[in-house]
């Protein structure tokens, strides 16, 4: 998180000006957290142009920097769980619990055996749900269309098919605990933010590599993207099947679609893939 986001822009500004000006030459307005996306977009398109360690750190920072909102969310509620610690009516480990299901996943972690638990998931049930709105939408869940300064309607439909697939709500009156929906507006956060949902679900394999990645998910798994390798999930993603020639079916919303990884933006360029669930 960024608690000054100009001092933030002032060293990057500093820290990157080659790329800035490519930005400028290309066209794109003054950087800005408006304007953040835009800019996210066009380094997207620089991958094996800027060197892997600097690409890294511009999508990073335009990773966390376009989500303004979320960083003072973020910095707000650990505030309250730091003072609700102060004043007893919660415990320390009670307050890190929470602060684990809301932070940035751990980049520390990487690579990890595969699990061999089953995810529970009722994997027909599933894959029916996904099947019938990968292009469209539940009108009773609704079709999240911002969320902080961005579009997102993935973790919301990736909910909806864990749920379809058997898997049972855990209900809480805080937005932040638990894993609900109660009616368009009144869910969980972890029911619509990617990051939120990985933490709380669990992440058992992690890599950069997109075949290490795709050796060690299965049909039923669901999928995370952390663009900037920064610790933080930004995208969902389920697997409706596997095959040995095309790969990873994928179903998810933001683009909506249902298709085989060669149709899609998976595998995606530098970030890591989070297994979420098993």
């Amino acid at each position: 998180m960024y608690e000054d986001n100009e001092a933030a822009l002032t060293a990057f500004t500093k820290k990157h000006p080659g790329f800035l000006a490519g930005a400028k030459s290309f066209g794109l307005p003054e950087l800005t957290v408006e304007t953040a996306s835009e800019y996210k977009s066009y380094a997207m398109g620089l991958d094996g142009v800027i060197a892997g360690d600097e690409f890294g750190d511009i999508l990073a920072f335009l990773d966390i920097y376009e989500n303004p909102s979320e960083n003072e969310f973020l910095k707000n509620e650990i505030l309250s769980l730091e003072s609700a610690v102060d004043k007893e009516t919660i415990s320390i480990d009670e307050a890190e619990s929470q602060a684990e299901k809301i932070l940035p996943v751990g980049i520390e972690q990487r690579e990890t055996p595969v699990a061999l638990r089953n995810s529970g998931i009722n994997l027909s049930n599933a894959c029916n749900y996904a099947f019938k709105y990968a292009t469209s939408y539940n009108s009773d869940y609704g079709y999240e269309r911002t969320w902080y300064l961005a579009g997102a309607d993935c973790t919301n439909f990736a909910s909806q098919i864990l749920h379809a697939g058997g898997i049972g709500m855990d209900y809480y009156n805080d937005i932040a605990s638990g894993w609900w929906w109660r009616s368009i507006g009144n869910r969980s956060l972890s029911w619509i933010q990617a990051n939120t949902f990985a933490n709380y679900m669990g992440s058992g394999y992690n890599s950069t590599s997109w075949n290490s990645l795709k050796n060690n998910v299965r049909a039923g798994d669901f999928i995370g993207y952390d663009s900037g390798d920064d610790g933080a999930v930004d995208h969902i993603g389920f697997v409706y099947s596997k095959s040995s020639t095309q790969g990873l079916r994928i179903a998810q919303h933001s683009a909506d679609y249902l298709r085989w990884e060669g149709e899609t933006g998976w595998p995606n360029i530098n970030g890591r893939y989070y297994r979420i669930r098993r």
